[in-house]
């Protein structure tokens, strides 16, 4: 073998080692980032039943038995990560905000790999850099963006939407390498069958805009080849039957029973007069999930944070419409055009769907951002920048910008308070430890205790109190193995109060702690609970 030869190989070797050790120490920094700056949000009772569920996956229980689950109960993703925390740190709450630094992290650099593609030098490096400022910059939390939703929505414990998002790029990395490898489909299969199983909005965002470009590309007789625009189309629709294939399965060997789904955000089409209010609420939404509200937002140092993440807003959508003109979308690869017609099939499926209840079902606007920010980086920046090519500068400047907000965000955050501290204080010193709630005073307080104090979420019904299986298991309610003692309520709930006397009978004690009417009773109430 020729030096010359001999020095190129070792000179290839040593980058990609460099580029190994930078992405590791990159991931770590960003883990333990993401993890403070998600500590501002307090726990609820969503994220706490993941949490419980992890804590069943790591003690045997690994299909969850007995339990009712949503459709999107991320069963492939984030629920195994927390079995793995918490079969080293036990039931805590602090592995959800750890979860929510590792798949954040994971999120970043698959998109800053995903962003660089065939790039190379400057242009290359640029595009990752623009693109992980995008997506690092949504996990910062401003604080004043109100207590039931953060302004960044990506990663932090109320988006648990990220760990899909980092199985779709997942696949999309691997689409990327099937042009010189068939092995790469089997990942992009299981990667997008995983996504689907855990979160249906993957089946659709992922699975569908895969068949989607090989079913276009068949019909305009794209160069890539009949076989592999079939291979798209075939893998890209049996990741989406997955799902339900996968679920059928479960509980065939007696595990989980999923929800249906027409629940949990997802459902047929909103009748047209709901399009209005889905538009003006998918608009809130959209400035939501990039931390680019401005609306409502009292004046002050936010507000750069703020107009810095409007910036980058509209870089994605502007890039999303460039491409979308038939020339330029015929001349961009496979992954550029799953991640743009990714980003339409999900504002399609939210504007005329039933997420639109709120601003806080931005979260299932997710896929568009991740996609948006990676088509951002692979494809407008190479542009911008072979037109005025000075540009770099710039584009640099605002990745600089974004890391240094994101950095001052991580350095200065605080956790926020413990959910229900009061009422969990007053139980403890009663002896009060097994008790039941409505559905977000229930599994938050299990967890936020550590197990000490174990609340079960029922359901007061117009005229019986029951079991809410929903993220819960029907082992909680057997009075032969389990008991309550108390049930906790919101003060202004005084039909539910009714409901609850009616069903259990007089309590003993009735006190009310911090807005939550706590009543109790001398023995155990689970056996006077009527059947769901």
């Amino acid at each position: 073998m020729e030096p010359a030869s001999k020095d190129r190989r070792g000179a290839r070797r040593a980058a990609a080692a460099a580029a190994a050790a930078g992405t590791v120490v990159l991931g770590l920094l960003l883990a333990v980032a993401i993890a403070r700056l998600s500590r501002q949000v307090p726990l609820n009772s969503d994220q706490a039943s993941s949490v419980l569920e992890g804590w069943a996956m790591a003690h045997g229980n690994v299909l969850l038995g007995g339990w009712t689950l949503p459709s999107d109960s991320f069963f492939t993703d984030k629920l195994p990560l927390l079995a793995l925390l918490e079969r080293f740190q036990g039931l805590t709450s602090a592995v959800e905000y750890e979860a929510a630094g590792l798949l954040g992290a994971g999120v970043v650099l698959a998109g800053i790999w995903l962003a660089g593609g065939r790039l190379r030098g400057r242009t290359r490096a640029v595009a990752m850099l623009v693109t992980g400022a995008l997506l690092a910059a949504q996990t910062l939390l401003l604080p004043s963006a109100g207590e039931s939703f953060p302004a960044g929505v990506l990663i932090p414990a109320g988006s648990d939407h990220a760990a899909s998002l980092l199985l779709l790029l997942v696949a999309c990395l691997a689409l990327q390498g099937t042009t010189r490898s068939r092995a790469w489909w089997t990942v992009v299969g299981v990667a997008l069958a995983a996504a689907s199983i855990g979160d249906p909005l993957a089946a659709v965002v992922g699975g569908g805009a895969l068949a989607g470009i090989g079913g276009l590309d068949l019909v305009f007789g794209r160069r890539d080849g009949t076989r592999r625009d079939l291979l798209l189309v075939c893998v890209g629709v049996a990741s989406a039957v997955s799902a339900p294939v996968a679920w059928w399965g479960i509980r065939r060997l007696r595990g989980f029973t999923a929800a249906p789904l027409l629940g949990g955000g997802y459902g047929l089409p909103a009748p047209v007069s709901s399009l209005s209010h889905n538009l003006s609420v998918g608009g809130r939404a959209l400035l939501t999930v990039f931390g680019a509200d401005v609306l409502d937002q009292p004046a002050g140092l936010a507000w750069g944070s703020l107009l810095l993440h409007l910036g980058g807003l509209l870089l994605v959508v502007a890039s999303l419409l460039f491409l979308l003109r038939p020339r330029r979308w015929l001349r961009l690869d496979a992954v550029a055009r799953v991640l743009a017609l990714g980003m339409l099939i999900d504002a399609a499926a939210y504007l005329v769907g039933q997420q639109a209840t709120d601003v806080t079902s931005a979260r299932y606007l997710v896929p568009f951002l991740g996609f948006g920010a990676v088509l951002a980086g692979r494809e407008a920046v190479p542009r911008l920048m072979a037109r005025w090519p000075r540009l770099w500068l710039g584009l640099v400047a605002l990745g600089a910008a974004y890391a240094a907000v994101f950095a001052a965000g991580a350095i200065t955050a605080q956790p926020g308070a413990a959910p229900l501290t009061a009422v969990t204080a007053w139980l403890s010193d009663h002896g009060a430890a097994q008790g039941l709630g409505t559905y977000w005073d229930a599994n938050v307080v299990t967890v936020s205790t550590k197990g000490a104090i174990t609340v079960r979420a029922v359901s007061p019904t117009s005229d019986s109190l029951t079991p809410f299986l929903w993220h819960t298991t029907v082992s909680w309610y057997d009075p032969q193995h389990d008991r309550a003692t108390f049930v906790l309520l919101d003060e202004s709930d005084s039909s539910d109060r009714a409901v609850v006397e009616k069903s259990l009978g007089t309590p003993s004690e009735i006190t009310t702690v911090a807005g939550t009417t706590i009543m109790v009773w001398p023995g155990n109430v689970l056996g006077d609970l009527s059947p769901p």
